[in-house]
């Protein structure tokens, strides 16, 4: 997590990347690709703006990622928001509040590609049998 204050109100430039899933290993199985954000957002002066980047999703992607218990969890979503109130997942009381956020890769188990984050709903991950090439 970062903060930034702002200097001077004005339109501001935001991109953020979500975290890309977890693989399986280096030959078999690949996590999805985070998604990615852009945009403009107005920021009064003095305002302070955090940054919570997502961790790829090796056991737990930070910020709404993976799953502790699983080696191939998806990964976590990067965000900017308003306070800072710490994970996504924090703000939802608060949702006013966030400028933007892009979405985390999904996970893959032993074999195929895990979904991607981006657009209104991501991507479907492909499955393959273990017996297939691909």
């Amino acid at each position: 997590m970062q903060t930034f204050t702002a200097p001077i109100s004005g339109d501001y430039k935001l991109e953020v990347w979500g975290a890309s899933g977890g693989n399986y290993d280096d030959q078999v199985g690949i996590g999805g690709k985070g998604g990615y954000s852009k945009g403009i957002g107005y920021i009064l002066e003095n305002t302070i703006i955090s940054i919570c980047v997502g961790g790829i999703g090796r056991f737990n992607g930070y910020n709404g990622g993976g799953d502790p218990n699983k080696i191939l969890g998806g990964g976590g979503a990067t965000h900017i928001a308003q306070n800072n109130r710490g994970t996504l997942q924090d703000y939802i009381n608060n949702k006013d509040e966030v400028y933007i956020v892009a979405g985390g890769g999904g996970g893959c188990d032993t074999h195929g590609i895990g979904g991607y984050g981006g657009g209104e709903n991501g991507g479907d991950g492909i499955g393959v049998d273990e017996g297939s090439s691909y």
